[in-house]
């Protein structure tokens, strides 16, 4: 669905799901991750995650735009990583 050439783009949506795992499943077997989850979620791996989060979105209303006119314009609760 992502651009052939974009091929990080899906490595960086492995390593979202293991943070947010990281949240929902004790840390038991895999121990890549720190043991305390405050160390997991630093600064850097918020705005990680807002990027890929953004990405994602603003390729899917690209790829499979809707024209309703009751459909109000994408607004992120954070300041833009990408241009439209």
């Amino acid at each position: 669905m992502f651009d052939a050439a974009d091929g990080g783009f899906y490595a960086d949506l492995e390593k979202l799901r293991l943070l947010r795992n990281r949240v929902h499943i004790q840390n038991t077997k895999d121990k890549t991750l720190p043991a305390k989850e405050y160390n997991v979620f630093t600064p850097a791996e918020k705005q990680f995650a807002e990027q890929v989060t953004e990405k994602t979105l603003r390729t899917l209303a690209r790829k499979f735009a809707r024209d309703f006119d009751h459909v109000e314009e994408l607004r992120l609760p954070w300041n833009a990583y990408f241009a439209d």
